[in-house]
């Protein structure tokens, strides 16, 4: 996808199923990956796993992570400081995209790695 002002050709792919109906910005041009690969709009996503997780008894809290916190001698995560409040967790996932990175002064000594297409 590349941005630009919306031309005819956006909208007769649009039209003929060649191209995802998202497409609903200024795009100047687009190609599909291939047939077999399924495209959807990263919001769209990220609210339907969001809303699947919250109907089998997760909760959503909203606020800025300020870091991990971790046991002193094992140095194992047990939770995560959320606007200034530790959320106790045994888990942690850090899924920043390519933000990631900025997570590595949460941890001592620990490198988050960045790899990718």
């Amino acid at each position: 996808v590349q941005g630009g002002k919306r031309s005819g050709q956006i909208e007769s792919l649009i039209s003929k199923g060649q191209a995802p109906e998202w497409l609903d910005g200024k795009v100047s041009e687009c190609s599909l990956m291939d047939d077999a690969t399924a495209q959807t709009t990263p919001y769209e996503l990220t609210n339907a796993m969001m809303d699947f997780a919250v109907q089998h008894g997760s909760t959503v809290l909203k606020g800025k992570v300020e870091g991990i916190k971790m046991t002193e001698k094992e140095g194992v995560v047990n939770g995560v400081i959320v606007d200034g409040k530790v959320i106790e967790a045994d888990c942690v996932v850090i899924a920043m995209g390519p933000w990631s990175c900025m997570a590595e002064d949460w941890f001592v000594n620990f490198n988050v790695p960045m790899e990718g297409v």
